[in-house]
Protein backbone atom coordinates (compact mmCIF):
# COMPACT_ATOMS: atom_id res chain seq x y z
CA UNK A 1 0.00 0.00 0.00
CA UNK A 2 1.42 3.40 -0.98
CA UNK A 3 0.49 6.85 0.21
CA UNK A 4 1.44 10.10 -1.46
CA UNK A 5 2.07 13.32 0.41
CA UNK A 6 2.43 16.66 -1.26
CA UNK A 7 4.01 19.64 0.48
CA UNK A 8 4.32 23.19 -0.84
CA UNK A 9 6.95 25.63 0.41
CA UNK A 10 7.07 29.03 -1.23
CA UNK A 11 6.83 28.36 -4.94
CA UNK A 12 8.03 24.76 -4.65
CA UNK A 13 5.95 21.61 -4.42
CA UNK A 14 7.40 18.35 -3.17
CA UNK A 15 5.86 14.90 -3.44
CA UNK A 16 6.69 11.99 -1.22
CA UNK A 17 5.44 8.48 -1.57
CA UNK A 18 5.26 6.46 1.62
CA UNK A 19 5.52 2.74 1.68
CA UNK A 20 4.56 0.41 4.49
CA UNK A 21 8.10 -0.78 5.09
CA UNK A 22 10.37 1.08 7.47
CA UNK A 23 13.44 2.58 5.82
CA UNK A 24 16.92 2.81 7.27
CA UNK A 25 18.45 6.32 7.47
CA UNK A 26 20.81 5.55 4.58
CA UNK A 27 17.87 4.48 2.42
CA UNK A 28 16.02 7.72 3.25
CA UNK A 29 19.06 9.77 2.25
CA UNK A 30 19.36 7.82 -1.01
CA UNK A 31 15.64 8.29 -1.80
CA UNK A 32 15.77 12.02 -1.04
CA UNK A 33 18.93 12.54 -3.05
CA UNK A 34 17.35 10.85 -6.04
CA UNK A 35 13.96 12.57 -5.83
CA UNK A 36 14.89 16.16 -4.93
CA UNK A 37 16.23 17.74 -8.07
CA UNK A 38 16.17 21.51 -8.40
CA UNK A 39 17.06 23.64 -11.36
CA UNK A 40 19.77 26.23 -10.73
CA UNK A 41 17.10 28.93 -10.72
CA UNK A 42 15.01 27.02 -8.12
CA UNK A 43 18.08 26.35 -6.00
CA UNK A 44 19.01 30.05 -6.10
CA UNK A 45 15.43 31.01 -5.20
CA UNK A 46 15.47 28.57 -2.28
CA UNK A 47 18.81 29.95 -1.07
CA UNK A 48 17.56 33.55 -1.44
CA UNK A 49 14.40 32.75 0.53
CA UNK A 50 16.47 31.07 3.24
CA UNK A 51 18.83 34.07 3.42
CA UNK A 52 15.89 36.48 3.65
CA UNK A 53 14.36 34.46 6.48
CA UNK A 54 17.72 34.31 8.27
CA UNK A 55 18.18 38.07 7.90
CA UNK A 56 14.62 38.74 9.07
CA UNK A 57 15.14 36.48 12.11
CA UNK A 58 18.40 38.26 12.93
CA UNK A 59 16.69 41.66 12.70
CA UNK A 60 13.81 40.49 14.89
CA UNK A 61 16.25 39.10 17.48
CA UNK A 62 18.11 42.42 17.49
CA UNK A 63 14.82 44.32 17.95
CA UNK A 64 13.89 42.03 20.85
CA UNK A 65 17.30 42.60 22.42
CA UNK A 66 16.90 46.39 22.05
CA UNK A 67 13.42 46.28 23.57
CA UNK A 68 14.69 44.16 26.46
CA UNK A 69 17.46 46.69 27.11
CA UNK A 70 14.98 49.56 26.97
CA UNK A 71 12.64 47.75 29.33
CA UNK A 72 15.50 47.03 31.74
CA UNK A 73 16.49 50.70 31.64
CA UNK A 74 12.89 51.75 32.38
CA UNK A 75 12.69 49.31 35.30
CA UNK A 76 15.96 50.60 36.76
CA UNK A 77 14.79 54.22 36.41
CA UNK A 78 11.48 53.42 38.08
CA UNK A 79 13.37 51.74 40.94
CA UNK A 80 15.57 54.81 41.36
CA UNK A 81 12.54 57.08 41.59
CA UNK A 82 10.75 54.72 43.95
CA UNK A 83 13.80 54.43 46.21
CA UNK A 84 14.25 58.21 46.23
CA UNK A 85 10.59 58.51 47.24
CA UNK A 86 10.98 55.87 49.95
CA UNK A 87 14.09 57.55 51.29
CA UNK A 88 12.10 60.76 51.70
CA UNK A 89 8.98 59.07 53.08
CA UNK A 90 10.50 56.58 55.50
CA UNK A 91 12.05 58.17 58.55
CA UNK A 92 15.42 56.99 59.78
CA UNK A 93 13.83 54.72 62.41
CA UNK A 94 11.87 52.90 59.70
CA UNK A 95 14.96 52.47 57.53
CA UNK A 96 16.84 51.10 60.52
CA UNK A 97 13.95 48.77 61.34
CA UNK A 98 14.20 47.34 57.83
CA UNK A 99 17.92 46.86 58.41
CA UNK A 100 17.08 45.14 61.72
CA UNK A 101 14.86 42.66 59.87
CA UNK A 102 17.58 42.16 57.26
CA UNK A 103 20.14 41.34 59.96
CA UNK A 104 17.95 38.62 61.49
CA UNK A 105 18.52 34.96 60.54
CA UNK A 106 17.13 34.37 57.03
CA UNK A 107 16.25 38.11 56.95
CA UNK A 108 13.07 37.22 58.86
CA UNK A 109 11.43 37.76 62.22
CA UNK A 110 8.02 37.74 63.85
CA UNK A 111 6.14 40.91 64.63
CA UNK A 112 6.34 40.05 68.35
CA UNK A 113 10.14 39.74 68.20
CA UNK A 114 10.37 43.04 66.37
CA UNK A 115 8.22 44.83 68.90
CA UNK A 116 10.10 43.42 71.87
CA UNK A 117 13.69 43.46 70.55
CA UNK A 118 13.89 46.52 68.27
CA UNK A 119 15.05 49.59 70.21
CA UNK A 120 13.89 53.12 69.50
CA UNK A 121 15.34 56.37 70.86
CA UNK A 122 14.15 57.12 74.39
CA UNK A 123 12.84 60.56 73.35
CA UNK A 124 9.87 59.01 71.54
CA UNK A 125 6.78 59.08 73.77
CA UNK A 126 5.01 55.85 72.81
CA UNK A 127 7.34 53.12 71.59
CA UNK A 128 4.58 50.58 70.99
CA UNK A 129 2.61 52.90 68.66
CA UNK A 130 5.80 53.96 66.88
CA UNK A 131 6.85 50.33 66.29
CA UNK A 132 3.37 49.52 64.99
CA UNK A 133 3.57 52.45 62.53
CA UNK A 134 7.06 51.41 61.41
CA UNK A 135 6.00 47.81 60.92
CA UNK A 136 2.90 48.81 58.92
CA UNK A 137 4.97 51.16 56.73
CA UNK A 138 7.36 48.34 55.86
CA UNK A 139 4.40 46.17 54.85
CA UNK A 140 2.58 48.89 52.90
CA UNK A 141 5.67 49.76 50.85
CA UNK A 142 6.30 46.03 50.26
CA UNK A 143 9.68 46.03 51.95
CA UNK A 144 8.52 43.14 54.16
CA UNK A 145 6.31 40.24 53.18
CA UNK A 146 4.53 37.52 55.13
CA UNK A 147 6.47 34.28 54.81
CA UNK A 148 5.03 30.74 54.47
CA UNK A 149 4.72 30.77 58.25
CA UNK A 150 2.03 33.44 58.73
CA UNK A 151 3.80 34.85 61.79
CA UNK A 152 7.15 35.28 60.06
CA UNK A 153 7.95 38.43 58.07
CA UNK A 154 10.82 38.51 55.56
CA UNK A 155 12.65 41.34 53.81
CA UNK A 156 11.64 41.37 50.13
CA UNK A 157 14.01 41.68 47.18
CA UNK A 158 12.75 45.24 46.88
CA UNK A 159 13.59 45.82 50.55
CA UNK A 160 17.10 44.48 50.04
CA UNK A 161 17.61 46.65 46.95
CA UNK A 162 16.36 49.66 48.90
CA UNK A 163 18.87 49.00 51.70
CA UNK A 164 21.61 48.85 49.08
CA UNK A 165 20.36 52.05 47.43
CA UNK A 166 20.56 53.97 50.71
CA UNK A 167 23.90 52.32 51.43
CA UNK A 168 22.93 50.55 54.65
CA UNK A 169 24.21 47.28 53.16
CA UNK A 170 26.58 46.53 50.32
Amino acid sequence: MERTKEVGIGGFNFKQQDQDKTLEPEEVDDKLAGSLILTPKEAQQLEDDFNKLTEKTTQQNEEIKNRDQLLQYAIERAELYEFAFLQKMLVLNTQRALLWFYNQPKHSSTKGNFKSLYHLPKELPNHNDEKEAIFNSLLVYELLIVNENPELYTVTVKGEKFLKAIKLIS
